[in-house]
């Protein structure tokens, strides 16, 4: 399930967070979003589509994430991901970041997303 651009333009009006795209031969090939609260850095979404996946798109996303903290005196970057992404826990953990402890994260409905908080220090 993809988010929508109507989710998108709701998430940077109320909710203050940014979004960014990566673009080749002006296509999106994936897109990332952050928000910052006090001195943490926190990634909401972290996408890259299928076919430019294995393309160093992902160092390329996490180089920008680590730049815009740096640049903003943000000693911590955070996400929270889905328990059941094994393949995006490895690429986390690969690019440093470390698994801090298993959560649970109310969606509303009595459903939850079990998630690991996933931290990297700048």
């Amino acid at each position: 399930k993809f988010i929508s651009p109507e989710t998108i333009k709701i998430e940077i009006k109320l909710d203050n967070k940014e979004y960014f795209f990566i673009e080749k031969d002006e296509k999106i090939v994936g897109f990332y979003q952050t928000k910052t609260q006090e001195n943490t850095l926190k990634i909401g979404y972290f996408f890259i589509y299928e076919k430019y996946r294995n393309k160093k798109y992902g160092k390329t996303i996490f180089e920008k994430i680590k730049a815009q903290a740096k640049e903003n005196n943000i000693d911590k970057i955070i996400s929270y991901v889905n328990q059941d992404h094994k393949n995006s826990i490895e690429i986390f953990k690969h690019f440093g970041f470390k698994k801090i402890k298993p959560m649970a994260i109310y969606l509303g409905s009595d459903n939850f997303q079990f998630v690991y908080l996933m931290e990297y220090e700048t």
